[in-house]
């Protein structure tokens, strides 16, 4: 990749505060970028088999599979969520200058201080930037966030989007859409939906 330069990609980060203005332009971007990766940042695993070592978790039949996401999925809170949408050549949006740009949507969920976690995904996260006491002061309530994703057209049956993830299961497992619900700050995890997106 000797002389070529890749644009520089900004985070836009969302809080509370500024929501309603990150989403209006979210959509605005929809509009001609319609592939949707994301990525969450999420408590790491509380929840494991005893007698499996976490290399062989992949090799697991579906349904323990199932068992051990739903578990971790009900007993965890989304920390932020790492949006970036592109259009048909991979191209996140620019909005007329020299970057690119994509969002971290930070939630007030997770009370580092009394929610269940990992301690080794807990340190992670904060040398890599996550605050925890602002999250909590200035985040965003992932009900609220869910419901914006609804009523945006981002999830639901008639979302034109297509759907790109990291470790998908985990990333999935906390927004599947099913009527009624988006599993973001409702936990009710069904085995046919995790089979669905496998």
């Amino acid at each position: 990749m000797d002389g070529v330069s890749l644009p520089l990609i900004v985070i836009r980060q969302v809080w509370k505060h500024n929501l309603l203005k990150e989403f209006d332009i979210v959509r605005i971007v929809g509009m001609i970028h319609r592939m949707v990766a994301f990525d969450t940042e999420f408590l790491g695993v509380v929840f494991s088999p005893m007698n499996i070592d976490k290399r062989e978790l992949g090799k697991l039949p579906s349904f323990l599979n199932y068992d051990i996401i739903r578990d971790n999925v009900n007993a965890t809170k989304i920390i932020q969520l790492g949006l970036a949408l592109c259009d048909d050549k991979g191209s996140l949006p620019n909005f007329g200058t020299k970057y690119q740009y994509a969002w971290d949507f930070n939630f007030r969920d997770f009370d580092v201080y009394n929610d269940i976690q990992n301690t080794d995904s807990i340190e992670l996260l904060k040398s890599q930037g996550i605050n925890f006491d602002k999250n909590v002061k200035e985040g965003i309530d992932s009900a609220d966030f869910a419901a914006l994703m609804l009523k945006f057209g981002l999830l639901g049956n008639h979302s034109a989007f297509a759907w790109v993830t990291f470790h998908g299961a985990y990333d999935i497992s906390g927004g599947i859409y099913e009527p009624g619900a988006v599993l973001i700050g409702e936990k009710a995890f069904r085995p046919e939906a995790y089979d669905e997106v496998l």
